[in-house]
């Protein structure tokens, strides 16, 4: 009886592949869908997050912070240029990956 099973389900699984590859090739071709942002949206309040978190993790990383607000011409994330964000963003991070594995690095010992 399970063997009855297990053959109809091949069948089956046999007819949906003809019937699949049958269909993509009729199928007129697309532009692929483009790919979804890995990242999340970036958001003021998410940088100010972040730059709390590096400075509470490890202050002497206070004026790289201010570092890189200045070279994307601001003092404060408030004034920013819309299209500063994501660079700072990845700056940022960079610092926190930067102090995470220092902090590893210091756990190992």
């Amino acid at each position: 009886m399970l063997e009855l099973e297990i053959q109809k389900l091949c069948a089956a699984i046999e007819k949906l592949t003809h019937v699949m590859s049958a269909a993509k090739a009729d199928a007129p071709a697309e532009a692929p869908a483009p790919a979804a942002s890995a990242s999340p949206p970036v958001t003021r309040q998410g940088l100010t997050t972040l730059c709390t978190s590096i400075v509470r993790a490890d202050r002497s990383r206070r004026d790289d912070v201010i570092g890189i607000l200045r070279k994307h011409g601001a003092e404060t994330i408030t004034r920013l240029p819309d299209g500063a964000l994501a660079a700072v963003r990845d700056a940022l991070e960079a610092i926190a990956h930067e102090i995470a594995a220092e902090s590893t690095s210091e756990d190992g010992k």
